[in-house]
């Protein structure tokens, strides 16, 4: 579709072409002439073709088998059809819809006709979605490109032998060959008047799509060289290796019965019913759970960060452990530490994995905005954030998902596996099969995890979509749908075994106060912590007396205090610092001379070499911070003192690593994109005029775009390396740079990059062309 074709659209038609082909509208295009180019680019078309049904992508590949420009009743016969099919009308409109029909060619040839809301006439893909098959339907090559490279004289000469009227002009000669090979009953007929052997060589061909080797020196006319006459057999390449049967001709020659794949049904979502409110139950349980995952193994990475193994992951044995604290599994660990990542609020330094500080922000806020913006992030970003996801360069991840989800939404609790075999009809080309043509295990695999990560986000509940999962289908507002989840918790309830409980997810401030002054024990559905004279000391190390401790602490108890809470803040806080230790190598002293002949006595400290200078001083050869630590741990409490006497405060010091780029989530205005594109002007090609040499090989490379021509011609010219992708005679596909470029009619004589030797490539196989950047030169 050319610029002219989108503004026919109108605001309202080229605002929901954006909204289906998202890619084309972010960045938003400077003109409805790059909207046109971009539209037409093998990426964008790819990621069209990803979001389209089985179906369509059958109607799509039997387009790009029929080749040209065929008529709805070619179509509909191929596929075993009415031409008025109401599904086969409907492929054809969302082919439309999506930009992928040539409209300049429908028009031009009067191709595409409205008849009461039915497609008729001839009907065209883009190049590019044409091209996305290498073989369509396992049919030979079209017969268009090779007609395109004969002379005026072969193509007359080919009407002769096929009895038919010989035009003058060279375009009315290809029109009139297509027009004959397309005729099946014609071809039909030119096949069962030849002699028997020739009319088994071409029925076999049609069936097995084998390759004939044409005989160099024959004393008569042999049936593969009667075929090429006619054209029911075509070169393969340029040098005449083999022969190949054109697709037009293996349609017309296998039988009425077969048709092309076309199913329009889709699969049955097995399911059964289940209680709405157990499902909403389930999903904001488990969203509450992601965040206290998020929350505590943050927080906690921020006071000492996650060691990472070489690579920068996070290790297995790793994420079990802080899964075990947290009452989650490996998988949940890992997406939730990813999430939080690709929001920002996580980063890797040489220390490990620690909050960025993005993270006190996004802690700031309300429960409901902080699980809507993880959830958003897992919804629509492309990167998977479990390891289990399949890495395959064709799969969509986020529309993976988005389908699997799409496919269960209506349905109460379902069967996953038929989900997924619902959703692989609803998206076919995101879920290839493999090289052997099997469907591919790793992606079921991908589908069940994740289904296990929308269960652990609350997406799911109960085995069916949550009305979380609803919303992110239809671009709601998560935070209507998740006001009142995981409210912060500002109280603790204080128990006699000095425990402190949390139900629910603690403020900040209440998680910071609990983290210093107790031990944290177990977080799920309520977070634990156990108060223990070395918790309490480390309150008072960073400068608390006993009583603002149990003053803060009364200050956030639901009740009481209970009373052996109350006498071991107290019993710790009248030993607390009755030791000073002086940084000399290092020197203890006190008042309590008894207490400082304990220390020396004491069997556990005989490696800090204690001898008592007086008996109110103790001289140490170990350094002052190795000394404390080993007095605390023999269960004394000392304090540090600085040179003029005054204890030091030991602050609890909190990790932030650098901050990262964050994934920014952007909403398109479709409509104010179209009106803007359409209150400008249409814009002109920047491109150079056309070269003799793009001249040349246009007729050639019909399936480039016109920028594509240009830069293969300008390397031709200037001799500079390109990057092309290029299909071989055996079909495979590969991309390569190649340079020191030589045309010689329709072969390109290069120097292959990715092969370190001359190569000749057939312009006809030439698929993509783009330049070499700076980087790829080098």
């Amino acid at each position: 579709m050319d610029a002219e074709g989108l503004r026919r659209l109108g605001e309202d038609g080229l605002a929901e072409l954006l909204r289906r082909r998202p890619d084309a509208a972010d960045p938003a295009p400077d003109s409805l002439l790059a909207l046109a180019n971009h539209l037409q680019h093998p990426n964008s078309v790819v990621r069209a073709l990803q979001r389209l049904d089985l179906p369509t992508i059958q109607v799509c590949e039997a387009l790009a088998a029929l080749g040209s420009e065929p008529s709805v009743k070619e179509l509909a016969r191929l596929l075993g059809v009415s031409p008025r099919d109401d599904d086969l009308q409907r492929c054809l409109s969302v082919l439309r819809a999506y930009g992928l029909l040539d409209e300049v060619a429908a028009q031009r040839h009067l191709s595409v006709v409205t008849d009461h809301g039915a497609t008729v006439g001839r009907v065209r893909l883009v190049t590019t979605a044409a091209l996305a098959w290498e073989s369509p339907l396992d049919l030979g090559p079209p017969i268009g490109p090779y007609l395109a490279e004969l002379t005026v004289s072969a193509l007359a000469g080919i009407l002769t032998a096929l009895g038919r009227d010989r035009p003058s002009r060279k375009q009315d000669l290809i029109d009139a060959v297509v027009a004959a090979l397309t005729d099946h009953d014609f071809v039909r007929q030119v096949v069962d008047e030849a002699d028997e052997e020739v009319g088994a060589l071409l029925h076999r061909i049609s069936r097995t799509g084998e390759v004939v080797a044409p005989p160099m020196f024959a004393e008569r006319q042999t049936p593969a060289q009667w075929a090429q006459q006619r054209g029911l057999l075509i070169p393969s390449d340029w040098y005449y290796n083999a022969l190949v049967m054109p697709a037009e001709v293996m349609l017309a020659l296998r039988d009425d019965e077969h048709h092309a794949p076309f199913q329009p049904v889709p699969p049955e979502v097995a399911h059964e019913p289940v209680d709405s409110e157990r499902v909403t139950a389930d999903a904001m349980a488990s969203v509450g759970r992601l965040l206290r995952v998020v929350t505590a193994s943050l927080d906690q990475a921020g006071v000492k960060p996650i060691p990472v193994l070489k690579s920068g992951h996070i290790g297995v044995r790793e994420l079990r452990r802080i899964g075990k604290e947290h009452s989650a599994d490996e998988l949940e660990v890992h997406t939730a530490l990813r999430l939080a990542g690709s929001l920002g609020i996580a980063s890797v330094d040489e220390r490990g994995v620690s909050p960025t500080a993005d993270y006190d922000a996004w802690r700031a806020q309300q429960p409901a905005e902080q699980i809507a913006s993880l959830l958003a992030i897992w919804w629509e970003v492309p990167v998977p954030p479990s390891r289990s996801i399949a890495r395959r360069p064709e799969l969509s991840v986020a529309l993976f998902r988005q389908q699997l989800i799409r496919s269960a939404a209506p349905y109460g609790r379902v069967d996953l596996d038929s989900v997924i075999e619902h959703a692989r009809w609803s998206a076919a080309l995101a879920w290839p099969a493999d090289e052997d043509g099997q469907d591919g295990s790793e992606h079921e695999a991908a589908a069940h995890a994740c289904w296990q990560e929308a269960e652990f986000l609350g997406v799911v509940g109960a085995g069916a979509v949550s009305p979380i999962g609803h919303a992110l289908l239809a671009g709601d507002d998560l935070t209507k749908v998740l006001a009142g989840v995981g409210e912060t918790e500002h109280s603790v309830r204080l128990q006699s075994d000095l425990t402190a409980i949390v139900g629910g997810t603690p403020s900040a401030a209440l998680r910071k106060l609990l983290d210093l002054a107790a031990d944290p024990e177990a977080s799920g559905t309520a977070s634990t912590w156990r108060f223990s004279p070395a918790s309490v000391r480390r309150a008072f190390d960073a400068g608390y007396t006993a009583e603002q401790l149990l003053a803060e602490i009364e200050a956030v108890a639901a009740g009481t205090l209970p009373q052996p809470l109350g006498y071991l803040i107290r019993d710790v806080g009248r030993t607390y610092g009755h030791i000073r230790a002086i940084k000399v190598a290092c020197c203890l002293r006190s008042e309590d001379t008894a207490l400082l002949a304990e220390v020396a006595a004491d069997k556990r400290l005989r490696k800090l070499g204690l001898r008592l200078l007086a008996p109110t001083v103790l001289a140490s050869p170990k350094p002052l911070k190795d000394t404390i630590a080993a007095l605390r741990a023999a269960g004394f409490a000392p304090v540090a003192e600085s040179a003029d006497g005054e204890p030091v405060v030991e602050r609890l010091t909190t990790h932030r690593s650098p901050p990262r780029r964050r994934v920014q989530l952007k909403r398109v205005d479709y409509a104010a994109v179209a009106r803007q594109l359409l209150a400008g002007e249409d814009g002109e090609p920047e491109l150079p005029q056309p070269s003799p040499t793009a001249e040349q090989i246009a007729p050639l490379v019909p399936q480039l775009s016109a920028p594509e021509l240009v830069t293969l011609a300008f390397a031709i010219d200037d001799e500079r390396p390109v990057m092309i992708e290029y299909r071989s005679q055996s079909g495979k596909r590969s991309r390569r740079v190649i340079e020191q470029l030589d045309l010689d009619g329709p072969v390109l004589h290069a120097w292959c990059r990715l092969r370190q030797d001359d190569r000749a490539f057939h312009l006809g196989r030439i698929l993509s062309v783009s330049p070499v950047s700076e980087e790829e030169d080098d």
